[in-house]
Parts: C-alpha cells; structure tokens; sequence
C-alpha cells in the first residue's frame, strides 16, 4: 500500500519508464499495459479488492467522459504499479494508474484519493490538496459519475426519488 501525506512525485527515468515517489521516501514503479485488454491484464493482476473493481469501474467512467474525443478506443495506458524491491507481481499495490495520451488525460487512484486531470509532462506533483477523496465513498464515485455525464453532454435527472419518497405514495 502507497504511503504518503502530501504529495506522490510522478517521474519519467532515463529509458522512458514511469515511477512514482513519495513524500515518505517509498519509491514505486510502473509496467506499461496497452491494447485492448490492458484493464482486463491490470484487474487481472491485481488484488482483486473492492478498490481495485472500483478503479476498474471509474477508469471506464473516464474513458466514457471522453469516448467523443477519441478517434480509436484502445488509445489508452494502464500502468500496472509495484514497490521498488517487492517485484512486478506483487498484489500489494493500491495504486491505478491510466493515461489517455493524445488527450494528456490522466487518472490516477489510491486507496485515499483520486485524481483526474489534464498534464502534458510525464513528470509531476500528485498533491492530495488537488485530489478527490477515495472511489471507495459512494459521494465520490457519484460526483465522478456527473462530471462523465456532463463531458458527455448528458444533463442530470432533476428530481431524485429516494425509497421513502416511493413508500409515502404508496408506490412499493
């Protein structure tokens, strides 16, 4: 699991591989997975976890926020992230990482927070003022879920029946 408090530093090496290091001195690298099953190869190397189904789930939601935008579907990289020393098929990690690369898109997950947002460079500042709380927060995903339908141009539902508001008309 990814320790840090304020900022996870995004970082290119000299042969092009991204790795990440934290605030709390853990240093993480990245495996590039591309194609058409680069989720399907990430979710299946992963933990399993319910965040790791969740991070699946949004990564889709990004991708459907921007599908207008892309001129082929599989134009997208998940990185597959692993601490320094544990080896590439360790499941301990609790990060996702996608890029959208010709739309500088990236969408990045921990357990603690989210982050999508647009960066042409390779090297950057994660900072966790800049970042959404965890996918694990039903209000999270749910914001996450407007902001795909507004890049789609889908308007939200004005009104929201809750279960009570059924039962008082008699409705369930």
């Amino acid at each position: 699991m990814i320790r840090y408090r304020k900022t996870i530093q995004v970082k290119t090496s000299r042969n092009g591989d991204l790795f990440l290091e934290t605030d709390l001195g853990q240093t993480w690298r990245t495996i590039k997975l591309s194609g058409r099953n680069a989720i399907t190869e990430w979710m299946y190397n992963s933990a399993q976890t319910t965040l790791q189904h969740w991070q699946k789930d949004i990564a889709k939601v990004v991708l459907d926020a921007f599908v207008h935008e892309m001129q082929d579907e599989h134009v997208y990289t998940v990185y597959r992230v692993y601490q320094k020393g544990q080896g590439y098929t360790s499941t301990a990690s609790d990060v996702f990482i996608m890029r959208i690369k010709h739309l500088n898109i990236w969408y990045i997950s921990t357990s603690d927070n989210t982050w999508i947002f647009e960066e042409k460079l390779e090297n950057f500042p994660l900072m966790v003022s800049d970042a959404e709380g965890s996918i694990l927060e039903r209000e999270v995903r749910q914001m996450l879920y407007d902001w795909s339908d507004t890049q789609r141009g889908i308007k939200p539902k004005k009104i929201i029946y809750t279960d009570e508001d059924y039962a008082a008309k008699g409705i369930l």
